[in-house]
């Protein structure tokens, strides 16, 4: 594990992993440097931020049109991260 992050601590541009999720409840939330996106049990997105605009998450672009295609991104971010997790 400490030999894993070592490149961290000694190069500030290397990076550990590219974003994080978690799930609670069958909701799932995905935070990278740029977006937080969160999809409820169904698969639907409820929340949406923007956090190089916005990053105290005051506006949710959740369903709008001119967030779709990052929505959509960012959502099979979340079922590529999730098959990655499953045990063989």
């Amino acid at each position: 594990f400490a030999r894993s992050l070592c490149p961290l601590f000694q190069d500030s541009k290397c990076q550990h992993r590219q974003d994080a999720i978690s799930e609670i409840d069958g909701e799932i939330m995905l935070l990278n440097k740029e977006w937080k996106i969160a999809i409820n049990r169904d698969g639907l997105t409820y929340m949406l931020f923007d956090l190089n605009d916005d990053p105290e998450e005051h506006e949710n672009l959740a369903g709008r049109h001119k967030t779709k295609a990052i929505d959509d991104t960012l959502r099979l971010r979340i079922l590529e991260r999730l098959q990655q997790s499953q045990l063989p």
